[in-house]
């Protein structure tokens, strides 16, 4: 007679790993049928754009031979949109770079300072950038300067929210440093704090330059400078070709 031993080994199917399969193919289901579901609503047919290759034809050739005979007229509107895109970037880091250290919890400044901090930060994250430049056009006019100001906004609530973060998280003894050196808030922010964040500045910086790159193309739009406004020109004329 034959006697049944048990399985003792381990196996790798755990109810762990079966629970995280069953949601992870919860969620690709419920996404795709989301999907599907928003192309029928808004009276999308993804295949049209498989079969509907002529325009894509036209776009193609046209790419491969563009016409260079306006260049007098774009070029400066390219450098000046690149250097609004750096202006506003730069004049984001100044405005933002105390709004950080207000919002951080390392500097140990009041509730109601990082509050309001927090609340600008918040603010000028969750507006969009076009929106800016509507407003300063219309407090200003219209010109460069007034995409300058819209990116430098802009940029303020991402820049500051990562400076403070960068703050927040550098190690505890360098935080709780300056209960021993007996330095001022300034003094042990140059000296101490600011040395650390370095390296996550510089990338954070170079983050929201390559956004504004993008932002200012398209601020012309408003009447903010750059490139744009031969976008805006062009395609209120309905002259795709350029």
């Amino acid at each position: 007679m034959r006697s049944y031993i048990p399985n003792l080994l381990p196996t790798n199917k755990s109810p762990e790993r079966l629970t995280h399969k069953t949601r992870l193919r919860s969620f690709v289901v419920i996404g795709f049928i989301a999907t599907a579901a928003s192309f029928g609503f808004l009276g999308i047919a993804p295949w049209e754009l498989l079969l509907n290759t002529e325009q894509l034809e036209r776009l193609l050739t046209e790419l491969a031979a563009p016409n260079f005979s306006d260049w007098q007229l774009v070029a400066p509107l390219i450098l000046e949109t690149l250097l609004m895109a750096l202006a506003g970037t730069l004049f984001g880091v100044v405005l933002a770079f105390p709004l950080g250290f207000m919002a951080s919890e390392v500097m140990g400044l009041a509730r109601p300072i990082r509050l309001i901090a927090k609340t600008i930060i918040v603010i000028t994250r969750a507006v969009p950038t076009l929106v800016f430049a509507l407003i300063f056009v219309r407090l200003f006019g219209f010109g460069p300067m007034v995409g300058v100001l819209a990116l430098a906004v802009s940029s303020l609530g991402m820049i500051g929210r990562q400076f403070a973060d960068a703050l927040d998280n550098l190690p505890q003894e360098i935080c709780e440093s300056r209960a021993f050196l007996g330095q001022t808030r300034l003094q042990f922010a140059l000296s101490n704090l600011v040395p650390n964040i370095i390296p996550s500045v510089v990338a954070i910086v170079f983050y929201r330059l390559e956004i504004n790159l993008r932002s200012s193309s398209v601020l012309g739009f408003v009447g903010a400078g750059g490139v744009g406004i031969l976008l805006a020109r062009d395609l209120g004329q309905l002259n795709y070709s350029g």
